[in-house]
Formats: C-alpha cells, structure tokens, sequence
C-alpha cells in the first residue's frame, strides 16, 4: 500500500490482525491510537510496545516501523 498526502498527517483504519509496514520511520513520527489496540515493533528497538486508545507511539530512532491491530483500530500516523 501506498499512501499520498498533501498535509503531514494520514488517519488510517486497520481491522484486526491488519499489518501496516512503515519504512524508515523518523523518530518525530507520531502513530496514535484513536480507538482500538495496536502491537508496535521498531526495527531499532529490542522492545514491543502496546498502545491502547488514546495513547501514542514515536520511534526513538529511525527505521522500519510494524504495527499489528490487535482489535480495530482507527490511527493517526503524523510526521512533526
């Protein structure tokens, strides 16, 4: 998937077990999770993280994001 923005900020909806694959992830990226339960993995990172609703995720460094719904989830990925 391919995605085109005019603006910084892209809200997508992801179904359960959906996978979404960001490559080269800057750590001024902001994924948030408006609704639903989302498993984040960091290339650069040792640890998975869990982000429920309402809560946000950055990278501390640059590199290839996975994000797995673990329920429906509507996110907001935004680059600052």
């Amino acid at each position: 998937m391919n995605i085109v923005s005019q603006t910084n900020k892209v809200q997508l909806v992801l179904k359960r077990h959906q996978l979404l694959s960001l490559r080269g992830a800057k750590p001024r990226m902001s994924i948030a999770c408006r609704e639903g339960i989302l498993w984040i993995t960091n290339s650069n990172d040792s640890r998975d993280h869990v982000v429920g609703a309402r809560q946000q995720f950055s990278p501390a460094r640059r590199g290839d994001v996975l994000i797995e719904a673990l329920r429906d989830a509507s996110v907001d990925l935004e680059e600052r």
